[in-house]
């Protein structure tokens, strides 16, 4: 199951185009106090694009009809330093996303799936493929040193 992050930079190829443009002004420049004078001024003449709810639900939608509904996830990554999409900085955006999703065409049943059930059904998948390799073979005694 892919899980869809909330970063920007994982879901939106126009935020990854602008950094590719950033590292390119950046590429022969030395030295921490000039990259951060360069990095500032870029970012004054070319502002970063914004990256919304919308954003990754279509980054959601793009997976979907790659590879199917069973094989995507609702992710998150909100582990406290603010990197994630303009317009939801945590969980209390899931139902913004969840409605973004529907604006998609996604019906309940999808939606659910990737909201848990398609991590539930692999994990589930997991324990019933390791009790039948418990059965095969005793767990190793090895070490690690």
């Amino acid at each position: 199951v892919i899980m869809v992050s909330v970063i920007p930079n994982y879901t939106s190829q126009k935020l990854l185009d602008w950094d590719a443009g950033l590292d390119a002004h950046l590429k022969n420049i030395s030295g921490r106090d000039e990259k951060r004078k360069v990095r500032e001024e870029y970012r004054k003449k070319f502002p970063p694009p914004a990256v919304l709810l919308k954003d990754v639900a279509a980054h959601m939608e793009y997976i979907r009809r790659l590879i199917g509904v069973d094989h995507v996830g609702i992710g998150a990554d909100f582990y406290g330093d603010g990197d994630s999409v303009d317009d939801m900085k945590d969980v209390s955006g899931y139902p913004k996303l969840i409605a973004e999703l529907v604006k998609l065409g996604w019906s309940a049943e999808e939606i659910k799936k990737a909201a848990g059930l398609n991590v539930l059904r692999v994990l589930k998948q997991n324990e019933e493929i390791a009790r039948e390799l418990q059965k095969q073979s005793v767990p190793s005694e090895v070490m690690m040193e």
